[in-house]
C-alpha cells in the first residue's frame, strides 16, 4: 500500500510517500480502507516537534529521538473495514467507519489497523466519508472537557476560539447540554458561530471579552 512516511521532525518537506507492507489485523483489530483523513494540529505538532524546552524531550522520548518510531502518523480514519481479527464483534466487513486514535496513529496511508475498542463508530449513512472525517479531532476533545468542566443545564460558557475544530463542536456540545453559550471569534465567524446555538458572540478583533462585566 501507499503511505505517508515521516522521516523525521519538521517542516511539511520531511513527509514522503512511500510503498510498505500492507497491515493486518490481530485479533482484537479491525482494519480500515481508508476514504478520507484530516490533517490535525496534533499531527503538525508532532511531526514539527512544536514543543519548547523539556517538552520537546519528553515528546522525543514519547515519539522517537530523530522521528516518529512509528513512521506513519495521523489519527482521523474514514473508510471502510476490509477485515477483522477473530475475537472482533462489534464490526464486520464492509462496515463504514470513522474514528480517532491518537496514541497508534497511522491514518496516513491507504489502510490502518486499529483496536475495536478505540474511538470507532459506524458512519451516518448522511455524512460523505470527508464529512466525517472531520468530526472526531474537535469533536471527542470537546466532548473530553465539556465533561470534564460538568457543562448543563444553569450553567453560562465562554468558548474562546468558537469558529475553530474544537470550538464550534465546543459550542454546540454546550448548548446541546442546556448551557448559555458565549462564543469569541474573529469578524467573520460571528455568523458562524451564532448560527451554532451561541447565546451571545463578541468579536475580538472589536472588544477585549475580558474587560466584560458578565
Amino acid at each position: 500500500m501507499k503511505a505517508v512516511i515521516c522521516t523525521g521532525y519538521g517542516p511539511p518537506e520531511v513527509l514522503q510517500v512511500r510503498s510498505v507492507p500492507d497491515p493486518r489485523p490481530r485479533r482484537n483489530q479491525v482494519c480500515i480502507r481508508l476514504v478520507a483523513t484530516s490533517v490535525t494540529a496534533s499531527d503538525c505538532i508532532v511531526r514539527g516537534l512544536k514543543l519548547r524546552g523539556r517538552y520537546r524531550l519528553f515528546m522525543r522520548l514519547a515519539f522517537g529521538w530523530r522521528a516518529p518510531r512509528r513512521g506513519i502518523i495521523g489519527m482521523i480514519a474514514s473508510g471502510r473495514i476490509e477485515s477483522v481479527g477473530r475475537d472482533v464483534k462489534a464490526f464486520k466487513e464492509g462496515d463504514e467507519v470513522f474514528g480517532m486514535d491518537g496514541f497508534r496513529a497511522g491514518a496516513y496511508a491507504e489502510k490502518v489497523c486499529w483496536p475495536a475498542t478505540t474511538q470507532l463508530a459506524l458512519k451516518p449513512s448522511n455524512l460523505s466519508f470527508e464529512e466525517a472525517a472531520a468530526l472526531p479531532y474537535g469533536g471527542l476533545l470537546a466532548s473530553f472537557f465539556m465533561h470534564r468542566l460538568k457543562v448543563g443545564v444553569g450553567r453560562r460558557v465562554l468558548i474562546y476560539g468558537a469558529s475553530g475544530a474544537i470550538g464550534t463542536s465546543a459550542v454546540q456540545l454546550a448548548k446541546h447540554l442546556g448551557a448559555e453559550v458565549t462564543g469569541v471569534c474573529s469578524t467573520g465567524n460571528v455568523d458562524l458561530v451564532r448560527s451554532l446555538g451561541a447565546a451571545a458572540v463578541i468579536d475580538y478583533t472589536k472588544e477585549d471579552f475580558t474587560r466584560r462585566g458578565d
